[in-house]
């Protein structure tokens, strides 16, 4: 008995070289910074833990360790920030990086990520939205169940594809995929998102200030097209839609256009002030914090969404030109 107990922890010890082996990376790197001469780090992207950290001399440097399920990771440089994203996978990774960009080669998901990023760059700006949504499509298909997935999926909405072209990508993928920590959250932004997407009526919201209750059906739904900026005084991007705010406003408050502001994660002086420094003279939602965002799922501002006469969500996401073309076009009808 002793004699098979003896055997089988032998057995055990030798699997677990085995799998220790199988299981090594090694990432080797070379950076266009070869001033720097210290330590760099490596974290998991997802979880934001340590994993690794390495001495770059002359802008040279590797990392070597074992990891048990592939991973998105991150190389941070303690004084520019990140210097690269690739897949941690067994294997051996080369990372080349320039000022401008980085290549990641060796290793099966590595090699699919550069070939991603690469097409990514090399897209013109015409049609590019069918560009990547084609691009995003053709990676699922080949990785819809692994890592690389994981990535495609988080990036989606940042390039451009709209919430039920997320969606029906993410039905197109496998378990690694869905069951993905990251994306079992991000699939709720994305539920929640869809409810307030084109086409949907709108959402109502409630906010108190100064004794007085304010909802967003005091005006959206009252037969007038309704522009809803969610902003705030601290936000550069915010100050700078305002301009063109006020002019459609102008052009259009006596042709049926009504503008109201929501003042998202500000402090109320801090709109009221703002409020003077730009001449915002249109109706306010103030003190709102997280109730307008999180009714409409948003988690940057400026937001500007467009509410058609009956309620119904006509656009979101609007800047700049195109908020102007659309405010244009409908009040042309």
């Amino acid at each position: 008995m002793r004699k098979r107990l003896f055997l089988c922890g032998i057995l055990a010890t030798i699997m677990t070289a085995v799998m220790a082996q199988q299981n090594k990376y090694s990432v080797t790197g070379e950076s266009f910074d070869t001033v720097y001469n210290g330590k760099i780090y490596m974290y998991d992207l997802f979880t934001r833990q340590p994993v690794d950290s390495t001495d770059m001399q002359k802008g040279k440097f590797v990392f070597n360790g074992t990891v048990e399920t592939p991973t998105a990771g991150v190389i941070l440089h303690p004084k520019r920030g990140a210097l690269a994203f690739f897949i941690l996978e067994p294997g051996n990774i080369e990372i080349k990086l320039t000022s401008q960009t980085s290549e990641m080669k060796g290793t099966p998901l590595n090699d699919g990520f550069y070939e991603y990023t690469k097409q990514l760059q090399n897209m013109s700006d015409d049609n590019r939205k069918a560009q990547t949504k084609s691009l995003s499509e053709s990676i699922i298909a080949s990785h819809g169940n692994d890592i690389l997935g994981v990535l495609i999926m988080c990036e989606a909405e940042g390039l451009g594809l709209d919430v039920e072209e997320i969606l029906t990508l993410l039905d197109k993928c496998g378990n690694t995929v869905k069951e993905h920590p990251a994306i079992v959250a991000k699939k709720a932004e994305w539920e929640s998102l869809r409810k307030t997407s084109a086409g949907k009526m709108f959402t109502d919201f409630t906010v108190e200030y100064d004794g007085k209750k304010t909802s967003l059906s005091d005006y959206v739904g009252k037969g007038k097209y309704v522009l809803v900026d969610f902003w705030a005084s601290w936000c550069g991007p915010c100050r700078r839609e305002i301009p063109n705010i006020a002019s459609l406003y102008n052009k259009y408050k006596d042709k049926g256009l009504e503008v109201l502001g929501v003042a998202t994660w500000d402090k109320p002086e801090d709109t009221l002030k703002a409020m003077k420094e730009l001449n915002v003279t249109w109706p306010q939602i103030i003190n709102a914090q997280r109730i307008g965002s999180d009714a409409y799922s948003i988690s940057g501002i400026p937001q500007i969404i467009l509410f058609a006469p009956d309620g119904k969500i006509v656009a979101r996401d609007l800047r700049g030109e195109e908020l102007k073309k659309m405010i244009e076009d409908v009040m042309k009808k």
